[in-house]
């Protein structure tokens, strides 16, 4: 394990976390990273189903975190994590320590029509010195969960087709900073 450390506005944060490189990546808390796909039924009603999705994380390292493929009859559906905001697929790059915004993309849909995605069940996790700020959705997609555990609507932007962005997180990047006796009483010092 290394701790990392990061200053931001005269707060310390210390994170631990394993020796690995710095990503944003999907994970699995129980419950799947899913998709709701809607079906508008006769009469104006609505049926609902949880799908298993496909997804891409992003990793600065190059070997970004990945599940499945998106096709008919496999996983109708695909999240991507992205470092550009007009390209789905820039899935690794190089960070400068800093602010670092990184972008939700559907980049994958093949509901059976009438069925549209109505919201994604997603859960990421940062690590390697990367620290999520918060979550910014866009217009029409509003977000009901945390910035780590998203419940995103995409009712609102869906146009039949994708790659469609959603939202982005605002995070920060700092180089990892080992805490021994000599970095941590330089921190020290600067309060005194």
């Amino acid at each position: 394990m290394r701790t990392y450390g990061i200053l931001l506005a005269g707060l310390v944060v210390l994170s631990v976390s394993p020796a690995h490189g710095t990503s944003l990546c999907f994970v699995d808390t129980g419950s799947g990273n899913i998709t709701v796909e809607a079906t508008p039924q006769p009469g104006g009603t609505i049926t609902t189903q949880d799908i298993e999705s496909a997804w891409t994380g992003f990793d600065a390292d190059g070997s970004p975190c990945s599940f499945g493929s998106c096709g008919p009859g496999v996983h109708p559906y695909r999240w991507t994590i992205s470092l550009s905001d007009t390209d789905p697929l820039v899935n690794s790059g190089s960070l400068s320590p800093g602010p670092v915004s990184l972008h939700l993309w559907l980049t994958c849909a093949n509901p059976e029509p009438p069925s549209y995605p109505l919201l994604g069940l997603l859960h990421v996790e940062a690590t390697g010195g990367l620290y999520i700020l918060g979550y910014a959705p866009l217009f029409g997609a509003p977000n009901f969960g945390t910035f780590t555990d998203l419940q995103i609507s995409t009712g609102g932007l869906w146009t039949g087709s994708a790659p469609l962005r959603v939202g982005s997180w605002n995070c920060w990047f700092d180089s990892p900073v080992g805490v021994d006796a000599t970095s941590w009483s330089r921190v020290k010092a600067i309060y005194r």
